[in-house]
């Protein structure tokens, strides 16, 4: 909500006082990249 009210006021002074289910109901786009350097198993059988 800070950044928000920081950047965009007008559009904070609107949604503030139902911010968290408007956050919950916000779309939210991501994008995962994944390195694994090292694979194996650690330990031993008995």
């Amino acid at each position: 909500g800070n950044r928000l009210r920081i950047e965009h006021p007008k559009v904070w002074n609107k949604v503030k006082k139902d911010w968290d289910r408007t956050f919950s109901e916000a779309p939210i786009k991501y994008d995962v990249k994944l390195t694994i350097k090292d694979y194996g198993t650690t330990g031993g059988s008995k």
